[in-house]
């Protein structure tokens, strides 16, 4: 089985992947897939941004190149065109690679953006209101209150009533604590599985 898991920034996507890897699903996390494609693509990126985006070692500083197309739709559909094909890719050949039979977590924000909830037989839409995402923000990444509001503009498209209408969609409200976030979480596990 392959699950979608998406929502929007800070809303507890990784907490929930933790959760169920905790139940032996394999988690295929896409952000740390762009990692990756950024790295094979660096020179291809550079080219693209300038040279003020790379890490003078022939890689790329994320933190410059985020500045530099969060909130810039333009910039950001540039820089997804380089590496979103990698990526997708990737999550192919990894969810091949686990097999008929593997319990496969796809975690990523923009699933339906990269055409990803094609490969998934459900998605987990995780949503959490906006005030509580700025403060768990601050206290995660440290950035200042205009990048954070910044990603949320750039990801004011990704909304469960976007995705597939024929796939099963589960939302969970992660408002809650962990203890609570893990009763939602086993309670929809159990409904997959049950098929």
């Amino acid at each position: 089985m392959v699950l979608g898991l998406t929502g929007r920034y800070c809303a507890g996507k990784d907490l929930v992947a933790s959760l169920l890897a905790e139940r032996g699903w394999i988690v295929i996390d896409v952000d740390d897939l762009g990692h990756g494609a950024l790295t094979a693509r660096a020179a291809d990126v550079i080219a693209a941004f300038g040279s003020d985006v790379g890490d003078g070692k022939g890689g790329i500083d994320r933190r410059r190149l985020g500045a530099r197309v969060f909130g810039d739709d333009e910039a950001l559909a540039r820089l997804e065109a380089i590496v979103h094909p990698e990526m997708v890719r990737e999550v192919r050949r990894r969810i091949d690679d686990v097999g008929i039979g593997g319990k496969v977590i796809v975690n990523a924000a923009i699933l339906e953006k990269m055409g990803l909830d094609k490969l998934c037989g459900a998605v987990l839409f995780v949503a959490a209101p906006m005030p509580l995402r700025f403060f768990r923000a601050l206290l995660r990444d440290a950035l200042p209150p205009q990048r954070i509001l910044q990603r949320f503009s750039a990801q004011k498209s990704i909304d469960a009533k976007r995705l597939r209408k024929d796939v099963d969609t589960y939302t969970i409200y992660n408002v809650g604590s962990i203890r609570y976030l893990r009763k939602k979480v086993l309670r929809i596990e159990a409904n997959l599985l049950k098929g």
